[in-house]
């Protein structure tokens, strides 16, 4: 079934296809931010969760929506033991001009894994930096996490600690490339992107109905 959306200006949502490894966390966690700006499709693959896997079936998926110029493509993976190889392939697809010249492209990577951007929202996670602990830490937080996640869990005051400890722990190290040492992640871009869309929208949408009353 191809995705279709209301032509309206007033109701036009900017669309996000991001590519993720699983099938419920992630998706569970971006779901959090569709607004009525913002329309967030998650997009894995059948064939396996590798780097390599994530961005083909997200290419796979582009033809099959409406996209305009303006909406967003996105891969997410965690570091885990992938191959650089897949990494990189990854990150020179989204610096690539000539790969959907319409769409903003971005890749963000956990190192070690997703769940250390989660972290991020309870604490500054610096003592967990391997997946075990990563998870164990989290489960102090979420003590019923089994990879699902609800929107409870999480809130605006949370997210914005998380991408400022994101922020942190990076120092200056480039947002758009994959960190390389475990303890940091680039998922805050993504998360910056959505939110900035959906802010930028909305004073749009103000600004009109403000001329239409005026």
């Amino acid at each position: 079934m191809q995705f279709t959306r209301s032509s309206g200006k007033r109701f036009y949502k900017r669309l996000f296809l991001v590519g993720v490894e699983g099938t419920r966390t992630e998706c569970d966690y971006f779901s959090m931010f569709n607004s009525a700006y913002v329309h967030v499709i998650p997009v894995s693959s059948r064939e396996g969760n590798s780097p390599k896997k994530v961005l083909s079936a997200l290419k796979a998926a582009i033809p099959r929506f409406q996209l305009r110029d303006g909406d967003y493509l996105w891969v997410v993976v965690d570091r885990d033991e992938w191959p650089e190889e897949e990494l990189e392939l990854c990150r020179m697809w989204a610096q690539d001009p000539k790969e959907s010249p319409g769409q903003c492209k971005g890749f963000s990577l956990s190192n070690p894994k997703f769940e250390f951007w989660l972290l991020l929202h309870f604490e500054d996670g610096t003592q967990h930096t391997t997946s075990k602990a990563c998870l164990e830490a989290l489960r102090a937080y979420l003590p019923e996490y089994n990879k699902s996640l609800a929107r409870s869990d999480f809130d605006a005051a949370s997210i914005s600690t998380a991408i400022q400890r994101a922020k942190v722990l990076l120092g200056t190290g480039d947002p758009t490339d994959w960190p390389r040492e475990a303890g940091k992640t680039t998922v805050f871009t993504l998360c910056e992107a959505m939110r900035h869309v959906d802010a930028e929208e909305e004073a749009k949408m103000m600004e009109e109905l403000s001329e239409e009353n005026g």
